[in-house]
């Protein structure tokens, strides 16, 4: 294929009208497409670093927001065992194990102490009711 320079200055280009190198459209169309376009590339590469940025401000809180989060969760389930763990403090390794109280009564109430039992003494028989005062009483 001739370069450009060499053509004749007579030459007019075949497929003006529809370019098979430019996907069928024709070549004034693309010519002035590009012309209008020309230097808007600056302002994508400026819309470009701007979201970059704020993607890396979004990026930065949600790392705050992430760190923030693992401590309230362990706040959290400290604040739950310490409530339901009781009070023990954690055996040495080489400490004996603790002593068990028994399962006696406490030492600030002295056996006997308490209300004496009654004692029966005589017992006796009573008639039982008649079914008609029993029928009477469901009423």
């Amino acid at each position: 294929m001739p370069r450009f320079s060499e053509l004749d200055h007579q030459f007019v280009c075949p497929h003006r009208q529809g370019c098979p190198y430019l996907e069928g459209l024709p070549a004034p169309v693309v010519w002035d497409r590009y012309q209008n376009l020309l230097g808007t590339e600056c302002h994508y590469e400026h819309v470009i670093q701007e979201l970059t940025g704020q993607l890396d401000q979004q990026r930065r809180r949600n790392r705050e927001l992430e760190r923030e989060n693992q401590q309230l969760k362990a706040q959290l389930q400290a604040l739950h065992q310490s409530q339901f763990k009781g009070r023990r403090h954690p055996l040495k390794p080489d400490s004996p194990p603790p002593r068990r109280r028994s399962a006696a009564l406490p030492k600030a109430i002295p056996p006997g102490s308490g209300p004496s039992p009654i004692m029966l003494t005589r017992s006796s028989r009573l008639p039982l009711p008649s079914p008609a005062r029993c029928a009477r009483a469901r009423i």
